[in-house]
This record gives C-alpha cells, structure tokens and sequence, in this order.
C-alpha cells in the first residue's frame, strides 16, 4: 500500500471519528436542552400555586368523600347517643340534614364536563350523567327491594333519581328505609369494596410512572451540573470525570442549563415526599382501607414536565374522577339509609346491638330487659 493511500485511510479515519464526535456534541446539546426545559417546568410547576383543572376536580371530589366520611361518624355517634337514658331522639331531617348539605360529588363532575368539554352551550347530556350516576347508586343500594312488595318503592327512588341529585332519592326513601343491618355507619369499603381498590390502584399506578420519569430526569440533571462543575463539591473528582468534561468542553460552552443545585435540592425533597404518600397509601390499601389510599394520593401531586408525560398524567387522574364521584353517590345513600333504618328501630323500641332497648331514649316504648335483633 503506497504512502498515498495511507494518509488517505489517516485523513478519512479521521474526518469519520470528527464527524462522529460533532454528531455526539450536537446530540448532547439536544439531550441537555430537553432535560432542561423539563427540570424547569417541574420547578415552576412545583412553585406555582395553580394546578391542573383535572388535579384540582379530583382533589374536589376526594375532600368531599372525606367531609362525608366525617358526617357519617358524626351521624353514627348521633344516632348511638340517642339510644343513651334522658337523650331524646332526634328528627329524621335534623338527623341527616349534615350529610345531605354536603356538595353532591355527581354535580361537581358535571360542572367540570359542562365548563371544559361542552364550550358556551350546556347540553342536557351533562344532566344524563348526574341521573346515570344517582340511578345505578340508587339501583345498588335499594336494590333488595326489587320484586314483590317493594318494585313499587323501588320504581319511585329511581324516578327521584332522575333528577341527577342524591337529596331527593334519600328523602324519598325515608319511610323504605328496611331492617338497620350493620351496627356501623357503612364506609366507602363497604359499598363497593372493588371500585375503591380500583381507584385507588390505579392512582397509585398513574402517581409511581409519573414520579419514576420525574426521579429519572433529575439524575440526568444532577449528571449535568457535576460534568460542569457545579454539583456537590465534596464529590471525587475522577480521571474520567476529568476526561468527559475536556470532550464535551464544546457542548459546555454552546449550552447553559437553565437550572441551579438549589432547584434540584427542592425537586428531591417534593420526589420523597411523593414518594412516601405512595408508601403510606399502599400501606392503607394492603390495610383493608383504600379510600384512605384515594385520598392521599388525590392530595399528593408529582410535579410535571409538561407535554405528553404530563398530559398523560393529569388524564390519569380525570379518569378516576367519575368511579370516586359514584362511590361517594351511593356511600351517601347508604349511610342515609342506615341512619334512617336505626331512626326507625330506636323509635320503635330497638336499642343499639348489644344495648338493652330500655337504655334507649325517651320515649321509644321499650319494654325493660328487651334485647335488639
């Protein structure tokens, strides 16, 4: 081989491995303008004191199932206190009256869908899907009474149902109430066991993809600023660190990061955060309590990088709007039921489960010694 086309093999290998590395800066500069751009949407987003309009209808209807969760314990304490000598039992409507004020979850749905999907005009859909939602709780709860003597009560809830509202079919059912069941107020978990599991999986599932990508990008971050010089100083500057920050003294020059240390330092401490409210809510879900681990994860929000990923996340959370909003429908129901159904045992000389009916209030014509069923 002449000495001619050896220097033509050395220029060519050359001009390759040039090329190669070109390609490479010009690949790390996209690399770090995308984790960037990403770093400071999570910050901002994590610093702002708006959110999403789909985070903060979840959140809306979480805080409304918690505040019922709340007057139903307060009904339930309510309705034992009555059954206590010298406390007089209180009236159908003063007993409830807590619960039913409370904001219905099935409207606030509904005014979301109606603002954000169905532009200046309102359509009556949006009325459908409060009435399909206060039907099928409807259907659920008072489903016993199906056949026989009690089609009739039935078919009267469900036309009150039509309304889209929780307050009507509840009244509406106040002389239908049945035998008490369960000596507790029923809890979301009692209703329906498998879409509160459900719920709260899938929120558990959208929260840990969205934290893993977020955990991910602020390691590249991290990775950014040490190739810099700007990480911890304590660190071990390596050979190979030394090494890599001489090749990419191009990129380092052509691309300022748009981040400091102290924006990473806030984003960690918000990941763990995260992270822990997913430990504890699967800690709850694993405990028999998922409405717990709904709550929480409602409440607990990764911040986002905006574009897909984030689109995708906040759809995550849209989308288990409507299951919550229909278990907190028929919970309502249920524990209206259940506090009516004792109203009316206590009234008529049942005491609490375990409680002499004579230790009942006044009134109620309880014979002494008498046991409740």
């Amino acid at each position: 081989m002449t000495a001619w086309m050896w220097a033509a093999l050395v220029i060519g290998g050359g001009v390759v491995l040039f090329s190669v590395y070109v390609a490479m800066l010009l690949h790390g500069v996209e690399n770090e303008r995308v984790i960037s751009s990403a770093i400071s949407a999570m910050v901002a987003a994590r610093n702002s004191t708006d959110i999403a309009p789909q985070r903060a209808l979840l959140r809306s209807v979480a805080d409304t199932l918690v505040a019922q969760e709340r007057a139903a314990a307060r009904l339930e304490a309510a309705v034992l206190e009555a059954t206590l000598p010298g406390h007089p039992l209180p009236e159908r409507d003063d007993l409830v009256k807590e619960l039913l004020a409370l904001p219905e979850p099935q409207v606030t749905v509904a005014d979301f869908l109606a603002e954000h999907g169905a532009g200046a005009v309102h359509s009556a859909a949006f009325d459908a899907f409060t009435a399909d939602l206060v039907s099928t709780a409807t259907q659920r709860v008072y489903g016993d009474l199906a056949g026989g003597d009690g089609e009739a009560s039935l078919r009267k809830l469900l036309a009150a149902a039509l309304n889209g509202r929780i307050d009507p079919v509840a009244r509406a059912a106040f002389d239908l109430a049945g035998p008490p069941g369960q000596a507790r107020t029923p809890r979301p978990e009692d209703v329906d066991p498998d879409a509160v599991n459900r719920v709260a999986w899938a929120l558990e599932q959208a929260t840990r993809r969205q934290l893993r990508l977020a955990t991910l990008l602020h390691g590249q971050a991290e990775g950014i600023l040490r190739l810099r010089g700007q990480a911890d100083e304590r660190e071990r500057r390596t050979a190979w660190l030394r090494v890599h920050r001489l090749l990419a003294a191009p990129r380092l020059f052509v691309r300022r990061p748009q981040f400091k240390a102290d924006d990473l330092a806030v984003l960690e401490v918000a990941f763990d955060a995260v992270g822990d409210v997913v430990d504890s809510a699967v800690e709850h879900r694993e405990g028999g309590q998922p409405s717990r681990a709904a709550y929480l994860l409602a409440a607990a929000e990764v911040p986002t990088t905006g574009g897909l990923p984030g689109r995708v996340y906040q759809q995550d959370a849209l989308s288990q709007v409507r299951h919550l909003a229909g278990l907190g429908v028929q919970h309502r129901l249920a524990a209206c039921r259940w506090a009516i159904a004792w109203h009316a045992a206590i009234a008529g000389g049942t005491g609490w489960p375990g409680r002499p009916a004579d230790s009942g209030s006044a009134g109620n014509g309880a014979a002494d010694g008498e046991e409740d069923e």
